[in-house]
Formats: C-alpha cells, structure tokens, sequence
C-alpha cells in the first residue's frame, strides 16, 4: 500500500485520570438530566497517516471511516480517520437529513467538550453516509448499509495543515462505569496507533496480487441499451427534462480478497484531488464477509464553512487524449457539446432553485470551464453562497443543505420526482450508497460533503462497481454505454492495478 510511515515517536498517553475525571463529571450530568452525555476531547500526536489507521488491523471487526481531500484552490488537504462508533444518528426513512441534525444537535447540547475552538475536522465529527434513494427497493447487496449511517467515532485521527490529532468521544450514560470505560478507551487508542504504526508500504499500490476475472455486467448491454432507449424518448415526450440511469458490474476472484486500503492507495496516486472515502460498517449479519464502500469522487455536494457554501455543477463527460493536441480537441468537443450543456444547465438550474432562498448572495459562473482527471474531462462551474443567517445569528445545518441539494440532476434527473420515480421502475439494480452523500459535519454543524460515485462496494472475493449516464432527448444508448465504461476504468484500475 502506498501508505505513508507515521512517526517513530509513539503518541504519549492521554493521562488516564484526566479522562476519567471528566467521565465522572458526565455521569453526574447524566444522572440530573437522565440521558447519557458526550464527554469528548481532542490531543495532538505526532504524524500517522489517517489510511494507515484505516487499514491497521486493530480496527476490523469496528466500523471504520476514511476521507481525503485536498482542496484546488488553496492546497489544504485534510485527511479523517474513524475508528468505532460512540453514536450512531437518527435513521429515519421520512427525513433522514433533518432527523441525523436533531439528534445531532441534541447530543452535542449537553456534552462535556475540550477541544481546540477552530481548527477545521479537530473534535466531536459526526462521519457517514446516505442511501441514494431510501424508497427504492433494498437488497443483500448492500446488507450493514443502513439508509443514514452517520456515527461519531470512538477514536477519530485528523491530519490537517501539517498537524495531527486525535480525539477521543464517549457516550456516558447514568450507569456507566468511568473506569472501566477509560482503560478499554486507553487500551483501544494504544492497539490502533500501534497497529496503524505497523502497516506495511507499497510504493504506488504495486502490491502483487492475482488478476481478478474480467468484470461483467450485471444488466447485459443489450438490455441496458434499450432501457436507455426507452428513457431518452420519455424525455422527448416532455415527461421529465433529465434522467441518469446506472449500471453495475461485478468482479470475483475466488482466491483472492480485495484490499480496501490498497485500492485507496493507488486512487490517492491517481487522482490527487478527488474526495476519497471509505466506510466499513463493522461487524453484521452478513455470512459473505465486512463489506466496504469506497471511492475516489470528484464531485462535491456541497462544503460549509463560517457560513460560506461551497458547491458545483459537474455534468458533461469524455475521455482525455492520448496527445495533447487530442486532448484540447477532446475538450473543445465537449464544450461544444449542446446535449453535454443541457445536461450541466440543469445541475445549475437546481442549484439556483434550492440555494437561492438560504442565500444573501449566490455566485454561479455562467460559462462551464474544463475540470481534467486522470482518466476523463467534465464541464464544470463553482458555486460560493454566503447563506443568510436565521434569528439568532445561527447558520443552516450542512444536512439542511444536502437535503436540498440531494439528489442532483447530475446523479438523479431533473425534476427530481419524476427522475427518481423512472429510476426506481427502469434501473433494475440497488444503488445502496452509489451517488449518495457521504462526508462529515462537526460541532457547529458545518462540514463537506460529497456524491459517491467512481465508488465500488467491496466484500472479499467481490467487487461490484457503478457508473452512471446523464440521458437527455437526444441521447444515444451506444455512447452512453462507451461512457459509462470510461467512467468505471477509475475504479477498475484501483482494484486490479495498471494494464
């Protein structure tokens, strides 16, 4: 894995005492108040990868969160690791968004927090996902993956502007035992770093590893292609302007398992800036193995930070060239390209629709510029909002934002209800958290959050992967299928390595 070594220098430990006097101080609260009470603190450690804690043997069995990202325009990359689940947050199949900010906001009105005051993805965070769609029919595929699985960790490790930290997040309830619950806290934190501390590097993700069989799709092309087809003339008709549908392909290799980490090492390589993220549910029902959603997206939903969104329209999509000159034609194609500028004025359209009212002010470019991965160009146009506060000087949530912006017509369609109500009759395949959103908010419930795509569910010996197509009017079946190739080869190239 290309996971970088941490420092020699152990983490010193967090005094237990300390600790175990402000469990005490929560129990007492817990008692007057009769609900349990978050006791959460934050310490700096010396360097550890936040990956190389992800894939540290010390966590598995435990639900484990990873996310990367380094922002484009001022460099800063901050990396999140998490390590079980001191909460898990509302599940609520009528408004998962707004029920996960309740609890939220509950749980976090009574805790005992020491903790530094601004440094961004330092302190209590609750880490996660959604379920594209929670009214579309479930399967096994996705079996430990619930409709809205945002947890705090136990243990979550930041790498953020050059420094590490560690906080530590506990749920005490009236009947806790501080001591014990501090030495297996302790003891967790000393087995995670110090497995973390061992795992081992592969430059690049060249670890050597069978080729796994040729993928193959679970919808055969033919029939994908017609249900295409079928959607485009829905649009001509006038029923809806927009819809993206998906399709699946499946990878087995019977003697050999897939390894999370390894794959994020080598997407880390290749696409430096997308969000890379992971989720492992820990310990389920399932009889196939701990399943793991991961991926390298390149799409935000949307960031919060003192108050200023963030978010962009992503849609429009072909391949990069092997020249330079290929390349610029390529992306001067797509620029031209009227069916790839219906399908972005849409996502802006959306934007404008959902934002516009949270909002003092809205800034949407009004040309799509070129956003150039690894493997493919997409249009692209930023959008920064400076959202207008409510009485009390309080900002919206960061749920409040995806609950608007979910799921965009780059993902979903336009207008949303009628696109969700054909994917769900024509798709003929569970997305799970494909295209959902996935990310981390904090105490000020502000955070970042982006869509789950160019992602793979991973269960051992199987890897089942997702890539999606905007269809419009004038779509045709062929190209949309070559496209969703060229979208798969990402993750494809994750998991099997180069060739």
């Amino acid at each position: 894995m290309a996971i970088l070594h941490p420092s020699p220098n152990r983490p010193a430990p967090l005094p237990t005492a300390r600790l175990v006097d402000a469990l005490n101080e929560a129990r007492r609260r817990a008692r007057a108040l009769g609900v349990p009470v978050l006791v959460s603190r934050s310490e700096r450690i010396p360097a550890i990868d936040p990956l190389a804690v992800f894939a540290g043997s010390a966590g598995r069995g435990l639900r484990r969160v990873f996310w990367e990202h380094r922002d484009r325009e001022t460099g800063r990359r901050l990396a999140l690791a998490g390590i079980g689940a001191a909460a898990t947050l509302a599940n609520n199949l009528d408004n998962p968004f707004a029920s996960a900010a309740a609890e939220w906001r509950s749980l976090l009105s009574t805790a005992l927090l020491d903790v530094p005051a601004s440094i961004r993805g330092v302190g209590p965070l609750a880490l996660g996902g959604f379920r594209f769609d929670p009214r579309a029919p479930h399967t096994t595929l996705w079996d430990g993956f619930s409709d809205c699985s945002l947890a705090l960790p136990v243990l979550t490790i930041t790498a953020v502007d050059g420094e590490h930290w560690l906080t530590t997040s506990l749920l005490v309830d009236p009947e806790s035992d501080p001591d014990r619950l501090a030495a297996d806290t302790h003891a967790l934190r000393d087995r995670v770093l110090q497995a973390a501390a061992v795992v081992p590097s592969l430059p690049g993700g060249q670890s050597p590893q069978p080729r796994p069989a040729c993928p193959h799709d679970v919808l055969p092309e033919t029939e994908w292609c017609r249900l295409v087809d079928e959607a485009a003339r829905d649009v001509r008709q006038g029923n809806l302007a927009k819809v993206v549908l998906a399709r699946e392909v499946a990878l087995n290799c019977p003697r050999y398992a897939f390894d999370p980490a390894d794959a994020l090492a080598r997407l880390r390589l290749t696409f430096p800036d997308a969000y890379l993220f992971a989720v492992a549910p820990g310990r389920t029902e399932c009889s196939s193995g701990e399943p793991v959603f991961l991926g390298a997206s390149p799409e935000r939903l949307v960031r919060l930070a003192g108050g200023i969104l963030d978010t962009s329209c992503l849609a429009g999509s072909i391949g990069r060239g092997s020249t330079a000159e290929e390349d610029r034609t390529l992306g001067a194609h797509l620029l031209a390209s009227a069916k790839d500028r219906v399908e972005h004025a849409l996502v802006a359209t959306l934007l404008r629709e959902q934002l516009g009212p949270l909002c003092d002010t809205l800034e949407i470019g009004e040309t799509p510029e070129l956003a150039r991965l690894a493997n493919v160009q997409h249009l692209h146009t930023p959008v920064h909002g400076t959202l207008a506060a409510r009485p009390g000087g309080t900002w919206p949530c960061i749920l409040d934002l995806v609950a608007r912006l979910h799921p965009t017509p780059a993902v979903g369609g336009y207008p949303r209800p009628e696109a969700l109500d054909l994917i769900r009759r024509c798709e003929r395949l569970d997305r799970g958290w494909y295209a959902g959103p996935i990310g981390w908010l904090d105490r000020q419930g502000e955070g970042e959050f982006a869509v789950a795509i160019r992602s793979a569910l991973l269960r051992e010996s199987e890897a089942h992967l997702f890539a999606g197509c905007g269809i419009v009017g004038d779509s045709d079946s062929r190209s949309e299928y070559q496209e969703s190739r060229l979208k798969l080869r990402a993750m494809l190239g994750a998991l099997t390595g180069p060739g």
